[in-house]
């Protein structure tokens, strides 16, 4: 990024949609860190997942769903915040043409 004015500090790339934003992020960071978690709270080690675990999550259940029937569908996500939550939403908003804004 690119220090550019007194109103603007940095100039970005705009995205406007999840799709976006991930593939993005997949290509600029493919190895780096995505998500890091504790599987139960007591646990003394830690989950990571790269951009690249993160899109190849999405696009798997993306295309089960598809697979399913289930483009197009409305669907809900009832579960705790955690990472599969995250795969699920972002499978789901971003697996449809008209893609979920993040607007």
């Amino acid at each position: 990024m690119k220090k550019i004015s007194k109103d603007k500090l940095y100039e970005v790339d705009k995205v406007s949609n999840f799709r976006e934003l991930i593939d993005r992020s997949y290509k600029l960071y493919p190895n780096k860190t995505a998500f890091i978690y504790k599987k139960n709270p007591k646990d003394t080690t830690y989950i990571s997942h790269t951009y690249t675990d993160l899109k190849e999550d999405i696009s798997s259940l993306g295309t089960a769903l598809i697979d399913l029937g289930l483009q197009n569908k409305r669907i809900a996500i009832i579960a705790p915040n955690r990472y599969e939550w995250c795969i699920s939403y972002l499978a789901v908003t971003t697996s449809r043409n008209d893609c979920c804004s993040t607007r």
